[in-house]
């Protein structure tokens, strides 16, 4: 029996449990920002930093190219999630995400929103590494040094809170600059100089972060090892240093201090994961904007032996071949990586997507149905499966490994619209404008989504009370839409 949604409670419960909140009412709107009283007192309350989460978050998909390929934003939420767990505090909706952008640097935005650009994990050495600077952003998070950056500001609304710190999170995934020059006029300049963290914000955090990072079981000596190893090459970079250390200065007497802290810890010998060193290699294959370059750097790495990880060099290369439409050569590769670590996700989704363009789909996705077998509410597989099975014709059983995802309540734009092409073939015309909805609001496109979730109301009679809450969903959309359009002209965007 095709797997069908009943009454549409599953996506009503998506749509309009996780949607936003209640209605704004004049407080969450525009608030007058107090005085900071002390280093743990925070400006908002957990709704209002919510609230800016959201707006900052849908700004930042509008504005950076975020990776959106699963394989990546598993990895990345998998070890920060890990991390956060062992943080103290009570925010439990973390987020992380990677930018494709080549510059080091990561920033930390309101209700635990880290971003962390694809050039900063591939200068980290080992997975310690880069759980360190997921570290200490979180523990930026924690201690309130982004909120407090506003004492302050006055008189502003949410909406301009958001975008302000969405334009400077700009700036920093990309240049200095680029994200100041977004914001007409010098409130945003002015921000900058706030939130680029002081040096007490910085031990601070180094100190919260070194414990999460003994607490998590990694190296505490990753921290003070990772920033001091690119404050000395920041040399190389003369005025032009990475952005990361603009905005957390670092020095010798601050390096010294983490070196001392992380010395109170146990000493501890991590092994790093083999996806670190996966998704490291296919970071470094998606950095060449042409396959044959990207075949050319694994094939000259392997030959002279110029790599950290050799399993991950050959999955480097079996990607480039992939993508270079070598499929004979990259299905040979990652057979044999296969042979040793049979249950590896990246290496059967890889497998699968080479059958699949080598005119095995059959074999392709009978792959990925049998990996789905072991890990039901895996993204990457969930979302590979669905896109094989929609361009096969079979898209009944992706409806129901995707629906198991989603109730883990992603944030992945490209998840939800995954799922809207599964119900438009299926015949669910209102539950794929429902889906769509979301995936629009998630990916920063609130008009788009007001559209789609009229659609949704013009397809389908819903019960009374689904009809009820929807409309008044779509009333929360529009008043949203109007706050944020005119939060842009008050700030100059």
């Amino acid at each position: 029996m095709p797997y069908i949604l009943r009454d549409h409670w599953f996506i009503l419960w998506l749509f309009l449990g996780l949607l936003i909140s209640t209605t704004p009412n004049l407080r969450a709107d525009r608030i007058l920002l107090p005085n900071i009283a002390g280093p743990s007192a925070t400006i908002f309350t957990p709704a209002e930093e919510q609230r800016i989460g959201r707006i900052f978050m849908r700004s930042i998909r509008e504005k950076l190219p975020i990776i959106k390929d699963p394989i990546f934003s598993s990895y990345i939420n998998n070890i920060g999630i890990q991390l956060a767990n062992k943080s103290d505090t009570q925010i439990r909706n973390f987020y992380f995400f990677i930018i494709e952008e080549p510059d080091i640097n990561a920033f930390a935005g309101p209700a635990g929103n880290i971003g962390i650009n694809a050039g900063l994990i591939l200068t980290t050495e080992n997975e310690s590494e880069l759980a360190a600077v997921l570290a200490h952003e979180i523990s930026h998070v924690t201690q309130n040094h982004i909120t407090r950056s506003f004492e302050d500001a006055s008189n502003m609304t949410i909406p301009a809170i958001a975008l302000l710190f969405a334009a400077i999170a700009l700036g920093a995934a990309t240049n200095a600059n680029a994200g100041i020059a977004a914001v007409a006029g010098v409130q945003a300049a002015a921000l900058q100089r706030q939130i680029n963290f002081t040096r007490h914000h910085e031990k601070e955090a180094d100190a919260i972060g070194i414990k999460i990072l003994a607490e998590a079981g990694f190296d505490p000596y990753a921290m003070p090892g990772f920033f001091g190893r690119i404050s000395k090459n920041s040399r190389l970079y003369a005025n032009n240093a990475p952005e990361f250390l603009q905005t957390h200065p670092v020095n010798s007497k601050r390096i010294a201090e983490a070196l001392g802290r992380a010395g109170t810890y146990p000493y501890r010998q991590r092994l790093d994961s083999l996806d670190y060193f996966l998704i490291r290699a296919a970071l470094r294959e998606r950095s060449f904007k042409s396959p044959t370059q990207a075949v050319k750097h694994f094939r000259t790495t392997i030959r002279t032996k110029r790599y950290r990880h050799k399993v991950a060099e050959h999955y480097g290369y079996a990607r480039a071949l992939f993508r270079n439409r070598k499929f004979n050569q990259a299905r040979k590769i990652i057979q044999s990586l296969l042979k040793n670590t049979p249950t590896n996700i990246l290496y059967i989704i890889l497998a699968a997507n080479i059958d699949a363009e080598n005119k095995h789909p059959k074999r392709a996705l009978q792959t990925l149905a049998q990996a789905l077998q072991l890990f039901p509410s895996n993204a990457a597989l969930a979302s590979a499966y669905a896109r094989l099975s929609l361009a096969h014709g079979q898209p009944q059983q992706a409806a129901k490994y995707l629906d198991q995802v989603l109730a883990k309540n992603h944030q992945e734009p490209s998840l939800y619209n995954l799922r809207a092409q599964v119900a438009f073939a299926t015949g669910q015309r209102a539950d794929a404008y429902l889906f769509l909805a979301k995936a629009s609001l998630l990916g920063g496109q609130l008009e788009k989504a007001v559209q789609q979730l009229g659609s949704a109301l013009r397809t389908e009679r819903f019960s009374a009370y689904a009809e009820v809450r929807l409309r008044a969903r779509l009333k929360e959309l529009k008043y949203e839409l109007k706050a944020i359009k005119q939060a842009k002209k008050r700030v100059g965007l």
